[in-house]
């Protein structure tokens, strides 16, 4: 993969993006700030033959994610990685967790709970509660950025990058592989399956291993690795990644809708890179450009704002498609907002306090992970 701009992962990104905001704004309450609700107590409830769907959204980018760090990473030092993730990922987390802490203390949520949330929140601690039902997503990444930072450390006579990036990628793989089929084992004998939904296991990429899994794979075929054993074990991460959303559609609608919207996404986003963007380029600039800035200050801001506005305005904008364009374009304007105001501003100080004076390459801008934009 050339250190170049991807606009069609940008597209993709923003595209998956507005899945997840349509699955929680389809839920989102007209009466109270409060997230899920019945169809009857939801204004956009409208949105539900996509919202119904769209938590893919989150499978999608931990694929996309596997594929990007893995090229973001080559080059450099686990220190340096270190720095420039927390460079991506932490301004928005940190200009997001005080408005949703306001909101939630405004609709009247206990202000001691609210805090131990925010703090947990502001630190990416491995246990939850958060301020925001998203920000496990973030914890989620965090944990596979330490890995990779761990190839990183190796040192090089136990292997070149890719070696070592193609043993932590089998790792992660084949325990998240060996969960999956345990817990699918399990539901086929009608063996209750709460026991797998422990935070713990998301933490410890066993349930999601299999996607970043997948995307690390896809990176290295991308870099010309490519054999019959790499190709089987493509296809068998992507049925296990099948096999997890199969598993989470069982208390949702959509599942069939769910695992095609995510093939496709995932086969867009590889042939987007392979053939570099020949339909993607110039006009197109101009516009995937600006949605790949907005697309993660718009995922990070949703989900509590997004169910304060839906509550506000649905005594004024009684009109629920009228109501859904509204929201939707506050919610882009907040995300454009911090895109091209705070975020850029903050990341260039770190920039220059952090990494200004040591070489580094030049990274590829849209080969960036799924929630650092």
């Amino acid at each position: 993969m050339q250190l170049r701009h991807y606009n069609g992962l940008d597209l993709l990104r923003f595209v998956s993006a507005l899945l997840v905001v349509f699955f929680h704004l389809s839920q989102s309450s007209g009466s109270r700030v409060a997230w899920p609700v019945a169809p009857a107590d939801a204004p956009l409830a409208w949105l539900a033959p996509v919202g119904s769907f769209g938590w893919v959204g989150v499978e999608i980018f931990f694929v996309l994610s596997g594929l990007i760090i893995s090229a973001s990473a080559r080059g450099t030092g686990a220190w340096t990685f270190a720095k420039k993730r927390a460079i991506r990922v932490l301004p928005v987390l940190w200009l997001s967790v005080p408005l949703a802490f306001a909101l939630r203390a405004w609709s009247g949520e206990p202000l001691g709970e609210l805090v131990e949330a925010a703090i947990r929140s502001i630190l990416l601690l491995p246990q939850g509660p958060y301020i925001d039902g998203v920000i496990w997503t973030l914890v989620v990444e965090a944990v596979f950025y330490a890995i990779v930072a761990l190839v990183l450390s190796v040192p090089d006579r136990f292997g070149g990058f890719e070696r070592r990036l193609f043993v932590a990628a089998i790792a992660i793989g084949a325990v998240s592989s060996l969960f999956l089929l345990i817990h699918a084992g399990a539901l086929a004998l009608g063996v209750d399956g709460s026991i797998f939904n422990w935070f713990a296991f998301k933490v410890g990429l066993l349930q999601h291993g299999v996607f970043f899994t997948l995307g690390m794979l896809l990176y290295q075929a991308l870099e010309g690795h490519r054999s019959a054993v790499r190709t089987a074990l493509i296809a068998w991460f992507a049925v296990l990644s099948m096999v997890e959303i199969a598993i989470n559609a069982l208390g949702e609608a959509g599942g069939f809708a769910a695992i095609s919207v995510w093939a496709a996404a995932v086969t867009l986003g590889y042939l987007s890179v392979r053939h570099g963007d020949r339909l993607m380029q110039g006009p197109a600039w101009a516009v995937t450009r600006p949605i790949g800035k907005l697309t993660y200050p718009l995922y990070l801001n949703h989900f509590v704002l997004g169910q304060v506005l839906v509550f506000a305005l649905h005594p004024v904008v009684r009109d629920p498609y009228l109501l859904g364009v509204v929201v939707l374009t506050l919610l882009l304007g907040y995300a454009l907002f911090l895109a091209i105001g705070p975020e850029p501003l903050i990341q260039r100080r770190a920039k220059e306090r952090l990494l200004d004076g040591k070489p580094r390459m030049r990274e590829a801008r849209a080969v960036i992970p799924a929630f650092e934009r």
